[in-house]
């Protein structure tokens, strides 16, 4: 056989091989194409992110209160929080792999997204978190279940404890608790049962994890108007901190004085980097 003739017949194998390398372009596509997590793998994504930073507190302070004291003091406080700080990214870590290996990677399905109409959402949420916050406390009050606080006091306390306090209250506690809740519960309840569903079933559990009879109201109706943040804004970053201004109002009256602040405005980097950072990721 010359080489015309195998040329040939070389060209006439060609379509065979096209269709043949197209069919096995979309089988490998289809397997190796990952599958959208789940409502129950975000679900669990979320119990296990509240469980790791419960023990993260546990572990951290707990460890922390058994650290002989040294000088300079400040040290051993900056320690402890750096080694909370640093627990609850792993944390964070951890739950993003429940969530996600083996699974499609879509952070929008859990509210890490950038923001959009952030002054109207907070213009709205404001007055009517306020209205909601005085209701909620009558009927608290009116049933009885006024017992409990989940107030810190720091008064008359050293400046360098006010300070970790504020870091466990101002930038940890909003990041790890949107995550959890607006971000990997939510996004579980609203695809599986709808947005409302997901928004009471969200604010509960998160008014629940608090253990305090006098917040379970009060912060169910809050957790709702943080999910509807969420949805407005199309992102759990507004909720992070509009979280973190209340908490930052709650341990300056707690005794915090002006302590607080300076970690407020690391949260609020931490925000915008975030917000810049997922930019960046395409839609």
């Amino acid at each position: 056989m010359g080489p015309g003739a195998i040329a040939e017949a070389l060209w006439g194998l060609a379509p065979v091989v096209r269709i043949a390398c197209q069919r096995l372009e979309a089988l490998t596509g289809t397997a190796l194409d990952p599958v959208p997590p789940s409502w129950r793998r975000l679900a669990l994504a979320a119990a296990a992110l509240t469980v790791f930073d419960i023990a993260a507190a546990v572990l951290v302070l707990g460890a922390g209160a058994a650290l002989p004291r040294f000088d300079p003091l400040w040290l051993r406080a900056t320690i402890i929080a750096f080694a909370y700080v640093g627990a609850n990214v792993c944390a964070l870590v951890a739950a993003y792999q429940i969530a996600f290996v083996g699974r499609r990677r879509a952070l929008r399905t859990i509210g890490v997204a950038p923001v959009r109409r952030v002054a109207s959402t907070v213009a709205i949420y404001i007055p009517v978190l306020i209205v909601v916050t005085v209701l909620a406390v009558a009927i608290t009050h009116a049933i009885g279940l006024d017992r409990g606080t989940t107030a810190i006091d720091t008064v008359d306390r050293p400046l360098r404890y006010r300070i970790v306090i504020a870091i466990l209250a101002v930038l940890v506690a909003p990041w790890i608790e949107e995550a959890a809740m607006r971000g990997l519960l939510l996004g579980a309840l609203w695809s599986r049962f709808g947005f409302w569903i997901g928004a009471v079933g969200s604010g509960l559990a998160w008014a629940s994890i608090h253990l305090t009879p006098s917040v379970l109201i009060v912060f169910t109706a809050e957790g709702v108007l943080l999910a509807w943040v969420r949805r407005r804004t199309g992102s759990i970053l507004t909720g992070v901190g509009l979280h973190g201004a209340q908490n930052t109002f709650a341990t300056a009256v707690d005794g915090g004085g002006w302590a607080p602040v300076p970690v407020a405005g690391l949260l609020l980097v931490t925000i915008i980097a975030a917000n810049r950072f997922v930019r960046t990721i395409p839609a």
